[in-house]
């Protein structure tokens, strides 16, 4: 499968699910 996490996609769920952003 073509199933890859970005570092963009990645802080963008984080953001989603903890209102956050990863530092």
């Amino acid at each position: 499968t073509d199933f890859e996490f970005h570092p963009a996609d990645m802080n963008t769920i984080f953001v989603t699910l903890t209102g956050k952003e990863i530092r």
